[in-house]
């Protein structure tokens, strides 16, 4: 990954090319290849260089276009290069046109609209000398980074890296501690803020005007289906139609002037993507496959199918790396001499250690399948649609077929646990369904209906009129009055478990309960495969974890690349019939038809998949041990956010917590860790400024895009 800066000072004062260079050398690991400044008056651009596709040993940036009057910088990766060439009418001659050439020469064919003809992985900003005004954009997924620091009448700084806007003098380097409340009270992501104060992301599918006259951040796409595909075709049809994209997608990320690796761990989607890039690479040039194998923990490893993907057609160079011998806190110190925050996820460890081999061997580009499976989609909520479509011989065929699959293994995920029970399925959905007709007074269909579930699932007439007795002999709308006044002015509890690592005065000084009501208010009701499957992709967890490999990535002179997340995949993914995401009980079935006779059959039809909690347990409390007994005993400036006692409980009772538990002590070390390094002194918001806003009744929202937006669309 290459790396992108710069700095707009909107007062007109022009740039100091010091600090410019001090911006692009506090990113050294992006680009080893080479780096550049360019700056105009108040405008200054600068790069980081990692030659990584042919077209790149051509490209020198910052760069202008022949007038002189734009000037970009890009981290970009663009997909639909001929298509592009084609429509902009350019001129192709020995030379090859760079990637951001492209995207300069749609600018200045279509301005903003450019980014309707971009398909790729970039972030870029566009100097216009004659609007005076800086473009900034991400691509529609947040695979490569763009954070960016605003204040109003003063500057517009950006980069790849926090790290290169601390290099401004005037941008703080401020604990956010809105941001550290919301992710220890739910250890979600968050889209758009950082943990520093003032400084935010673009978020992914996400564009930006900085001028003058204020900042303008829009979103200019929309996750959607696809229009073309037919809700009539064949499988045969779909099947061909994936296999095409799919690989369509993975031949545009093998292009590469430079040794190129594949994440083999086993599971369906590093599985797919290396087998294909094995039959489809360039001849004489080897795909290294970078592994993790568990020898000591047989529950995690998964060896045979990522030797079964070996024996596979392909010239692959393999390369293991022992996760067992490794532990959450094991690289504290190598990780966080790069990254800039302390919310890594629980795997960073392994992460970390594939890229380091990775780099050992040579790769400069890494494919690799993370969320995979939420593009192609379990789709294991098909039974709730056919449950609620009164479709009982589907319904009741998928969820045999789907238990009958489950069984056969005991690595499942833990949502896919109710299925392997055929009784789980009729409780979860079935008797759902006849509790709405009973609801809706739908008599008839009642019990027809029941008929079907007697016939179908073998339950007994009396034990569903036992559930359903009260909407028998109730009207509806006497059943929904009582439950309205049942549950008047409680609270929603569905997040409430973490908020005990909150230290009291904190949480209620951060109103966290308040902001909680808020997201849990605001969360979309998930009915249908194809919802969650939208919720999933657009959600702000896969925009953090794609961003996090990036990174980590980075800073061992790797280029990720992600074939999952091509945008035309994705849209036609979400366009498919249910029907095709889970099949016959096979969940993700599109995916495995669409790959027959490509993925070796131990991993086409496996169920479930290798588990890693025994490993981060042992990793956590043996291995790590005297990390943990450092960095949870003496929590330095992360006293003031948490509950002692909460975490010294958590902490003494070791390994007799459940998993998600012990993720959260290895998070509360991780950033104990991180805030003795990065704020050493902190001890907690005092000043009068921020007493003040306290005592206002503000419920100390983050800095929003609206918060920071003067020119809306």
């Amino acid at each position: 990954m290459s790396a992108l800066t710069g700095l707009y000072h909107l007062d007109g004062h022009d740039v100091g090319r010091a600090v410019l260079r001090r911006m692009v050398d506090a990113m050294p690991h992006c680009g080893p290849d080479g780096s550049g400044v360019w700056s105009r008056g108040p405008i200054g651009l600068g790069h980081r260089m990692l030659h990584t596709t042919p077209e790149s040993l051509h490209e020198v940036l910052p760069t202008e276009n022949e007038a002189g009057t734009l000037a970009i910088t890009a981290d970009a990766r663009i997909d639909n290069r001929d298509e592009l060439v084609e429509q902009l009418h350019l001129e192709v001659s020995s030379t090859p046109i760079t990637d951001s050439e492209l995207i300069l020469a749609a600018y200045e064919a279509w301005g903003e609209q450019c980014l309707d003809h971009l398909i790729g992985d970039f972030a870029f900003a566009i100097w216009d000398e004659a609007a005076q005004r800086l473009f900034c954009a991400r691509d529609h997924f947040g695979i490569r980074p763009f954070y960016y620091h605003y204040r109003n009448g003063g500057h517009f700084a950006f980069g790849t890296e926090i790290k290169a806007l601390l290099e401004v003098p005037s941008v703080p380097e401020q604990l956010n501690e809105v941001r550290l409340a919301d992710f220890l009270a739910t250890m979600r992501e968050d889209p758009e803020n950082t943990i520093y104060e003032e400084i935010l992301r673009l978020p992914a599918s996400h564009a930006l005007v900085a001028s003058p006259d204020g900042l303008r951040i829009w979103q200019y796409y929309t996750l959607a289906p696809a229009t073309d595909v037919s809700p009539d075709a064949t499988d045969a049809e779909y099947e061909a139609r994936f296999r095409e994209l799919f690989t369509q997608s993975v031949r545009a990320r093998l292009r590469s002037a430079f040794p190129v690796g594949s994440e083999l761990s086993g599971g369906m989607d590093s599985s797919s993507i290396t087998a294909v890039a094995g039959q489809i690479i360039e001849e004489g040039k080897p795909l290294h496959t970078v592994s993790l194998i568990y020898d000591d923990i047989e529950a995690c490893d998964e060896s045979p199918f990522i030797n079964a993907v070996l024996k596979q057609e392909g010239d692959f160079i393999p390369h293991f790396v022992k996760g067992d011998q490794l532990g959450p806190l094991s690289n504290l110190d190598d990780v966080y001499s790069y990254l800039d925050d302390g919310l890594a996820s629980g795997n960073q460890h392994l992460v970390w250690a594939a890229k380091v081999a990775a780099s050992k061997a040579g790769v400069r580009v890494l494919l690799d399948g993370l969320d995979g499976d939420n593009v192609v989609g379990h789709g294991l909520l098909y039974l709730k649609e056919l449950a609620e479509a009164g479709d009982w011989e589907a319904f009741a065929h998928e969820s045999k077929a789907a238990a009958r699959q489950f069984r056969q293994t005991e690595q499942r995920h833990n949502f896919e646990d109710s299925f392997a029970s055929l009784d789980t399925a009729f409780s979860r959905f079935g008797l759902a369904r006849l509790q709405t007709l009973a609801d809706e007074s739908r008599w008839w269909s009642f019990f027809k209906e029941l008929s079907a579930a007697q016939r179908l699932f073998g339950v007994k007439r009396s034990d569903v009129l036992r559930v359903t007795w009260r909407r028998l002999i109730q009207p509806a709308a006497l059943l929904r009055a009582r439950d309205a006044r049942r549950n008047e002015g409680k609270e929603s509890t569905r997040s409430q478990p973490l908020l005990p690592l909150l230290n009291d005065t904190f949480a209620e000084r951060i109103g966290i309960a308040q902001r909680l009501q808020k997201f849990e208010a605001k969360k979309p009701k998930l009915t249908t495969v194809r919802d969650v499957q939208r919720q999933l992709l657009n959600g702000s967890r896969i925009q953090t974890a794609l961003e996090l490999t990036t990174h980590a990535s980075a800073a061992h002179g790797i280029e990720i690349r992600h074939p999952f997340f091509d945008k035309r995949l994705v849209e036609f993914c979400l366009a498919l019939p249910p029907g095709q995401s889970l099949k016959d009980g096979w969940t993700r079935s599109i995916l495995r038809r669409a790959l027959d006779g490509i993925l070796p059959e131990k991993v086409q039809w496996r169920v479930g998949k290798a588990w890693l909690a025994p490993n981060f347990e042992r990793g956590l409390y043996e291995q790590d041990r005297d990390l943990l007994d450092e960095h949870i005993t003496d929590l330095g400036p992360l006293r003031p956010f948490v509950d002692e006692k909460v975490v010294d409980g958590l902490y003494r009772k070791g390994k007799d917590v459940p998993n998600i538990e012990q993720a959260q002590l290895a998070r509360i070390a991780t950033l104990s860790f991180w805030l003795k390094k990065r704020f050493p002194a902190y001890t907690g918001v005092t000043s009068a400024e921020a007493l003040e806003e306290t005592e206002s009744g503000d419920n100390h929202d983050a800095p929003s895009l609206q918060a920071q937006t003067h020119v809306s669309t």
